[in-house]
């Protein structure tokens, strides 16, 4: 991407990178990255933006629990995922808190005994960065609903 060919090129905006994702068939999870002392601010904006999609098209997800505190007040319909590094001991708790739907972890911390305990509660589970096919196969093998990409080029075409 940081060829000469596209010098100049701008960055999407929200709406088009959206318009781009229901062209295509992809879900859009929506991670709320606030600067912080605007995580309130923040996870309501990316809560109204999404409140406009067509429902199941996108997930809120955020490692900061008051951007998601602020996103449920602001689109109560849109649905949440709490974003965690290693599943802690008491991720049900915490999904609780925000009224999560989904846990999300770091695909090379999540144990089988975990992703197992999560499914059984029945929340959904997505993991990330994961850019190996055989990686996201045996992920999916462990019960994990869906895994975050930056190579679309190789999971994509694989995990239709």
């Amino acid at each position: 991407w940081f060829s000469p060919d596209f010098a100049g090129e701008p960055v999407p905006s929200f709406a088009q990178a959206a318009d781009f994702c229901l062209g295509h068939g992809i879900m859009m999870n929506a991670e709320i990255k606030p600067v912080p002392g605007t995580a309130r601010e923040c996870g309501r904006a990316v809560a109204a933006a999404c409140a406009r999609m067509p429902e199941g098209s996108v997930l809120l997800s955020s490692f900061s629990v008051e951007a998601l505190d602020a996103a449920r007040e602001a689109a109560p319909a849109v649905p949440r995922a709490l974003l965690v590094e290693a599943v802690p001991e008491d991720w049900r708790e915490r999904l609780g808190n925000v009224g999560a739907m989904a846990l999300h972890a770091k695909a090379g911390l999540l144990q089988p005994a975990q992703a197992d305990a999560v499914k059984a509660a029945g929340f959904g589970l997505m993991v990330y960065t994961v850019n190996d096919p055989a990686e996201a196969r045996a992920l999916f093998a462990m019960g994990v609903d869906a895994v975050c990409t930056d190579r679309l080029d190789l999971i994509g075409p694989d995990f239709r």
